[in-house]
């Protein structure tokens, strides 16, 4: 609250140095009410989701009546076995072009905490993938969406849906998806936020072998909670199909107060068993 959650220091920074937009990506006030609506306030894009959409998609009520409305999940009730859960990722602008462009299988984790990704979802049906992609698609045409999210699902062995949650922002899973869809989603947020339409199509991007994300976390194996120190020798990946995202550094010093997540590594290959 005192220091990268400070909305009011946020925004007096961006007038200060005369910027016009304020920028989150993923993570605390990437889906703030309250930074929306001051960068509104003073005249500085907020780019993200809406004030009214941040409002609304908080009212769970509100928002599960509109998916029953839409009919686009089937009953929970009707789930079979451990299912898996499938985000799929939407992009749109503007002028009404929406897009699903990849989707994930999130369903590695280990207490609620998302360890791995993969696209394309591995096992899913030709018929399911598209059901999900149509369904994305019409809930983020109810919400008028306009930007980078991911309308998440759960989805069982025989191809049952179940609406999970519509996510308005960029996740940490995006980084597989741009390596899958050899797209930049971080550019075209901002591009989106200033007005371009899209220059692409979904059947240029979902052909493309097969990708892998993995996030490093650091962590006390026993209990799982944020764990201090220092990285003594550090060696980073890299080569044809690797990409190694983090801020982390030989002899840096990891603090607690913080997400411990240092990395996400992803790799890309022409088919899964490669």
């Amino acid at each position: 609250a005192k220091s990268y959650c400070n909305v009011d220091a946020i925004v007096c920074t961006a007038l200060n140095c005369g910027a016009d937009a304020v920028y989150v990506g993923y993570g605390f006030l990437s889906e703030s009410v309250e930074l929306s609506g001051k960068c509104r306030e003073v005249g500085l894009t907020y780019i993200g989701p809406s004030t009214e959409l941040l409002t609304f998609l908080a009212d769970k009520a509100a928002v599960k009546a509109m998916i029953r409305e839409l009919a686009v999940s089937t009953n929970v009730n009707r789930l079979h076995g451990a299912p898996k859960e499938i985000d799929i990722q939407i992009v749109a602008d503007g002028a009404g072009n929406l897009l699903a462009v990849g989707d994930r299988d999130s369903s590695y984790v280990d207490n609620a905490t998302r360890l791995m990704g993969e696209s394309p979802a591995y096992a899913l049906s030709e018929k399911t993938r598209k059901k999900l992609y149509k369904a994305a698609k019409k809930i983020a045409q109810a919400l008028d969406f306009v930007g980078v999210g991911s309308v998440n699902f759960y989805v069982d062995r025989d191809g049952n849906h179940v609406f999970k949650q519509f996510v308005p922002r960029l996740q940490v899973g995006c980084a597989i998806t741009e390596v899958q869809c050899r797209i930049n989603l971080t550019k075209w947020q901002v591009r989106i936020a200033a007005g371009e339409n899209l220059e692409f199509s979904e059947a240029e991007l979902l052909e493309n072998g097969c990708t892998l994300g993995c996030r490093i976390y650091a962590v006390n194996p026993e209990n799982n909670m944020p764990q201090a120190g220092e990285i003594s020798i550090l060696h980073i990946p890299c080569g044809l199909g690797v990409r190694m995202e983090t801020a982390v550094y030989q002899n840096c010093k990891l603090p607690v107060e913080y997400e411990p997540m240092l990395a996400k590594l992803v790799v890309h290959a022409g088919n899964r068993e490669e």
